[in-house]
């Protein structure tokens, strides 16, 4: 088996800077702890936005450990020369001044993804000695300014190192005005990444605006109507006595409960006029408020909609939402994300951005415009649920002692019956529902399992497995299927069903009527017609019409695509088949790559304006992964979408069974790219071929900045592995095991996550492709290995994963153990749980 422990050598991903800065011996700190995984020295480099290939030592990756000097003095780099620049972010205001706190080196800092600050520790003892601190501080700025990026209201700009270099030798210390907060030039974009519009917006397709979505303005016309009727015309305001003082009791309790808990994502279902996030004393990461009438939440303007990052001041009693008090210490210094979304919990949902979230808070809980108990229990676990509600109106609508997997811990009867500002005088036909509330606080762990489906599941897998012939694939897989009933995993939302019943078959068909409906393209581009030829060499100098074609296509894309662009999709789409296995590679290498990148920016766009598919789940996961550590929340909500029927946008739009362009990877990313990782791996687990899925990710990742240095191919069937282009070789290790693998047996020889356990390393960028399939029918060995991977603590190694999980379709697939609703749900909720997963391909 090939040793992944080594460091590459062919790549020195140690960066060379000025003579001055390396005199300086900085060295970063290699964090403490260790997720399982290969051992063995680790390299230590720095990081580098301009190199295209993988730097070494990863700074933020499946650990939380202290980062070291070298990102707090980053960190002093980035938000000085945004002093010194004059750059304004929205709402902010950062400044220096030589009597406040120093910079602690010794404490660790952390940046956002884009370099936007988060958290910016602060020194206590101020008698170090400044001289040698200020020496040091050149130095750094010399070296990080050339290859730092910061985002100037949601602009990535290059730092000028000259200038980075002086105002870092001016000047040492920082500090925070009250009210810092910064948000997307855009501001109706969604931060940190600023790419899509908030949820409850859309972006509008001629203008790329971002508006008030259909649903939005329905339920929002709604609620200014019953406004209007209860004497609040103009307003949002249905429950005017909802924002009183005395009912704010509610919200106290609740966010103290919230401080215990110490939630890092909170959801807050109808935030109305009193936010949670108001009234808690703990520092969440991000407080998503979903609240049709955003204006009422907005603390910072009138707009319906916010997407801001705000400094939270933890020494406070009560968080002061619109920022810190001036002169507390940097423990008491962070920074959250702020997000009011104008949208309702059903829609927002099942929405590509919901997430997985600690603590979902639902006071003054409606089932009518907020969330049904079912809708509630859908969400991605685990998590803490806060729900309030009046005991008049809706006890029978939630549930008052365990339920669904939720324990009751704390249930608290509020009587308002005596409230002088609530004005039930006023308005006697409401001021029942006021009076008498209840709150309950929920711990929904795993989903409740039912044995009795997985007593019919192993009936039907019996009924396919009793006679298969031993060393056959069938034989493997139905192994495969069986490990989903290990007490480990033993998920009902991945174990064999009969695809075949007539709901199963209804939810196809209308899953495929969605697809479908949703067909933007109009033309007659037919991407298919040059599908095989990305499979089989054709050297360029023998064709030379077919080679002129492809450039022909590249050009076609370039002038078209800002006109039509899902004729321009298509049109790249051609150019990439007919080039990706054109000869000699060299020759052509550029022009892929060029066509590679403009397909990945106009998908960017289509993504945008993708509406979101509302469909409930019918098949719940059990839980969030164990070992998936979430670093990737924000990318993955900004991935292709997950498809109804299954595949990607190439088949939806043009018929193309098989693409290798539609996704957007994680690489795709700005803020993947600035990050540093030792080693940048591709383990492809059922090539069928180097041309085949080994080829397009190399050529995907390498195109985008991000190539790989070693890739692993398994795959019983040499063919199509004997040539292999030198400039593929070049720079990059590729090792193939010409072998069948199986699911579970946690041998070396034949299991892929004990192989990657062994050889892989925490602080290398693994993904992981899983596609094994023999036939178009019966059980398939990809179930059982995700079910494997998903309760794995391989799973904290692999950073994206491809999977093509094979069901009963309307496009001949004839599994009929696995359905194409429940293909659709699980892999919508590996995405909400923070999962890098696409279908491949």
């Amino acid at each position: 088996m090939t040793n992944f422990r080594a460091v590459r050598t062919k790549k020195n991903c140690m960066l060379q800077h000025e003579s001055d800065l390396a005199q300086n011996d900085i060295k970063m700190s290699h964090r403490n702890t260790t997720r399982s995984g290969a051992t063995g020295n680790s390299s230590t480099c720095l990081l580098s936005s301009t190199s295209s290939n993988c730097s070494c030592s990863r700074f933020t990756k499946k650990t939380h450990t202290t980062v070291g000097f070298f990102m707090t003095l980053a960190s002093l780099v980035v938000c000085l020369v945004i002093y010194s620049s004059s750059i304004s972010l929205q709402n902010s205001s950062i400044n220096t001044s030589h009597d406040q706190l120093l910079l602690d080196v010794k404490r660790s800092s952390f940046l956002d993804d884009t370099g936007v600050l988060l958290k910016m520790p602060l020194l206590k003892d101020q008698s170090k000695d400044k001289a040698d601190k200020n020496t040091v501080i050149k130095s750094a700025a010399t070296m990080m300014a050339g290859s730092s990026f910061m985002q100037e209201q949601g602009m990535v700009r290059r730092v000028g190192k000259n200038k980075a270099a002086t105002v870092m030798e001016k000047m040492s210390l920082l500090h925070f005005q009250e009210g810092t907060a910064s948000s997307c030039k855009d501001p109706k974009r969604l931060m940190p990444l600023c790419e899509s519009c908030i949820p409850g917006l859309l972006e509008n397709v001629k203008t790329k605006e971002c508006e008030l979505d259909n649903a939005t303005k329905s339920i929002r016309s709604q609620l200014f109507h019953i406004a209007s009727q209860r004497g609040a015309r103009g307003t949002c305001q249905v429950y005017k006595y909802l924002s009183t003082e005395t009912l704010q009791q509610r919200h106290k309790y609740a966010a103290k409960v919230l401080d215990a808990i110490a939630p890092k994502r909170v959801l807050d279902i109808g935030s109305y006029t009193s936010p949670i996030v108001s009234f808690m004393s703990s520092c969440p990461e991000t407080v998503f408020m979903i609240e049709p009438c955003g204006e009422l939440s907005n603390k910072f303007g009138s707009e319906p909609w916010l997407s801001k990052q705000i400094t939270c001041d933890t020494s406070s009693k009560i968080t002061k939402i619109a920022g810190m008090t001036s002169g507390k210490t940097g423990d008491d210094l962070y920074m959250t994300h702020h997000m009011v979304a104008p949208t309702s919990i059903k829609t927002f949902l099942y929405s590509r951005h919901f997430q997985h979230f600690d603590a979902v808070v639902c006071i003054g809980c409606d089932k009518n415009f907020g969330p049904t108990w079912d809708e509630l229990m859908s969400m991605p676990r685990p998590f803490h649920l806060i729900l309030e509600f009046s005991r008049l109106a809706f006890t029978g609508d939630y549930p008052t002692e365990d339920q669904s997997g939720c324990s009751v811990k704390d249930v608290h009867d509020f009587d308002f019956s005596d409230c002088p500002d609530c004005e039930y005088n006023i308005r006697k036909s409401m001021s029942q529902y006021g009076k008498q509330r209840k709150l309950i606080v929920f711990h929904c762990k795993e989903y409740p399992q039912d044995k009795e489906k997985e007593t019919l599941s192993k009936q039907i897998l019996s009924d396919h497995c009793n006679n298969v012939k031993k060393g056959t694939y069938f034989e493997v897989a139905c192994q495969s299927e069986n490990m989903l009933f290990h007490p480990n995993i033993s998920d009902n939302a991945l174990i064999a069903i009969n695809a075949t019943t007539a709901l199963e078959k209804s939810d196809m068909d209308l899953l495929t009527q969605e697809m479908v409906n949703n067909k933007k393209f109009k033309g007659d581009c037919v991407m298919k017609r040059y599908q095989q030829a990305a499979r089989a060499w054709w050297d360029t100098n023998q064709h030379p019409k077919k080679y002129m074609r492809a450039l022909s296509n590249i050009r076609k894309t370039k002038e078209i695509m800002h006109d039509d662009i899902f004729e321009a999709m298509c049109t790249a789409g051609l150019a990439r088949n007919l080039l990706s296995a054109a000869e000699p590679q060299e020759r052509i290498i550029d022009n892929l790559h060029d066509i590679i990148r403009t397909y990945q920016m106009l998908l960017k766009v289509v993504i945008q304006q993708e509406p979101a598919h509302k469909l409930p789940y019918r098949f719940p996961l059990k839980t969030c992964p164990p070992f998936l550590d979430q670093e990737y929340l924000h990318e993955v909500a900004e991935m292709e979408p997950i498809f109804p029927d299954g595949r990607n946008l190439d088949l939806r739009e043009y018929g193309s069974t098989i693409s290798f362009s539609p996704y957007r990877p994680l690489v795709s990313f700005e803020t993947v790219k600035l990050r540093s990782f030792r080693r940048c791996i591709l383990i492809d687990v059922g090539a069928n071929g180097f041309t085949a899925s080994p080829k397009q990710l190399m050529d995907n990742y390498a195109a985008l900045g991000m190539p790989f240095d070693e890739v692993v191919m398994f795959e019983p069937d040499i063919d199509g592995m004997k040539y292999i282009p030198d400039i593929y070789k070049n720079g990059t290790k590729i090792h193939f095991h010409q072998q069948y693998i199986k699911v579970g047996t946690r041998s070396i020889e034949n299991d892929v996550l004990t192989w990657i356990k062994k050889n892989v390393h925490k602080d290398d960028f693994l993904v992981l492709k899983f596609d094994v399939d023999e036939k178009s029918y019966g059980p398939t060995i990809e179930w059982g290995f995700l079910g494997d991977l998903l309760y794995s603590d391989a799973l904290n190694l692999v950073d994206e994963y491809y999977t093509e999980l094979h069901y009963y379709s309307n496009f001949g697939w004839r599994h009929n153990t696995h359905s194409s609703r429940q293909r659709y749900d699980v892999m919508r909720q590996l995405r909400a749980c923070g999962m890098a997963i696409h279908e491949w391909p």
